[in-house]
């Protein structure tokens, strides 16, 4: 596999779960892998207005580590793991001091954030040292399935693109 610098290493892109691929790639490598065309990754990448390169060079990961199966629309998403994987990805460093993206409600919803709005960079709730672990945004989730974006693709594609946009200048805190 071939290694690529991260252009934004202040950023993690977070996914709900692998879909149905082979072991070898339920890396980090390939969460949110912008292939196939139809795939969650390809219509993040592609919203974010980034060359695959620029993309595939960011920090991403999926929650669960293992492909959960399918349910009747989608990749199902079972909540009790997804609570208990939450669970160690805060206790891990993996999100300190990060701006987060998370891709879909449901996936924020286990870290307790589902009630926050979309498309808006807020810190989390303060520590009681008075910090904020990380920023974090949520986005719907960009499968073909979800039909937030046939009606809300421009707003949704606007606030993707301005990611995208200070990925490239080299921000380190979204706006």
């Amino acid at each position: 596999m071939r290694e690529y610098p991260n252009v934004c290493p202040n950023l993690m892109i977070m996914g709900e779960a692998h879909g149905n691929v082979p072991d070898k790639y339920w890396i980090d490598h390939y969460a949110l892998f912008p292939y196939p065309v139809r795939s969650a990754g390809y219509r993040l990448q592609h919203l974010m207005r980034l060359s695959r390169l620029e993309y595939v060079s960011l920090s991403r990961r999926n929650l669960l580590r293992y492909y959960p199966g399918s349910s009747g629309q989608g990749t199902a998403f079972p909540i009790k793991d997804a609570i208990n994987a939450a669970r160690d990805v805060i206790k891990s460093d993996v999100l300190w001091d990060k701006n987060v993206l998370f891709v879909g409600k449901r996936l924020a919803g286990v870290f307790g954030l589902g009630k926050e709005p979309i498309l808006e960079w807020m810190p989390t709730p303060v520590l009681p040292d008075g910090a904020s672990a990380f920023r974090f945004a949520i986005v719907p989730h960009t499968s073909g399935i979800n039909r937030w974006w046939n009606e809300n693709e421009y707003e949704g594609g606007e606030f993707l693109a301005s990611v995208g946009r200070q990925i490239l200048v080299g921000a380190q805190v979204f706006e």
